[in-house]
């Protein structure tokens, strides 16, 4: 709880200090910085947690199950219920360091990255913008949908090319999303069919917001 109260006070700070002059951080050596040091902090914080959430925790649980390289098989992947991708990250994690920090730094590292760059490069006030999804999603984001977190990651890096006008650049990117979590080509085609109309920060929210309504529709 400590920690989760330094990043509230850090960011509220960062609001006050450059959000407030209305400037962006893109013009601020320092602010780029700060951005940067929250980026590392959100996936340092989730890739090495521990026990944090209940889907984290039942994936914790089911990734003592999986199998190693040496004695899996592609064939074997029709004998997991979950999706294909998600299943070779899991035994790549046992196949290598055998602990699920690796899954859960993969999953920081994949939504993390492209996200605080979309930020970096879309956001006028972009300290307001990750006080208010620290707030309002941070957490579910990251401990309780772990496939849907993957998933988001890929199309968020697709996204980023897709802004600039880059329809095949975005599907090479963001197809991966939909064997982490099948949901995922909800999103991909929403976006896809978006771009022929305009793409924008506004289109590619609804989008978003679409998915996880998706995704909680199909969960529940």
């Amino acid at each position: 709880m400590f920690i989760y109260t330094l990043i509230f006070l850090y960011l509220l700070y960062l609001i006050i200090k450059y959000d407030c002059k209305g400037k962006s951080p893109l013009l601020s050596r320092k602010a780029n910085t700060h951005l940067t040091i929250v980026e590392i902090v959100f996936i340092i914080v989730v890739g090495l947690s521990y026990r944090v959430g209940i889907d984290a925790l039942n994936y914790m649980e089911a990734f003592k199950g999986f199998p190693t390289f040496s004695t899996f098989s592609l064939n074997d992947l029709s004998n997991f219920e979950r999706e294909p991708f998600w299943v070779l990250l899991n035994i790549t994690g046992r196949s290598t360091i055998n602990d699920f920090s690796f899954v859960m730094m993969f999953c920081a590292l994949i939504l993390n990255i492209p996200l605080f760059k979309l930020i970096r490069e879309e956001c006028k006030y972009p300290f307001t913008v990750l006080l208010l999804y620290f707030l309002m999603g941070w957490l579910n984001v990251s401990f309780e949908m772990l496939r849907q977190t993957c998933a988001t990651g890929f199309i968020l890096w697709g996204s980023l090319y897709l802004l600039k006008g880059n329809r095949r650049a975005f599907l090479l990117r963001a197809w991966p999303a939909v064997f982490f979590h099948i949901t995922g080509i909800l999103l991909v085609l929403l976006i896809w069919a978006f771009s022929y109309i305009k793409i924008n920060k506004v289109s590619l929210f609804i989008c978003t917001l679409i998915f996880f309504v998706g995704i909680i529709i199909k969960d529940s």
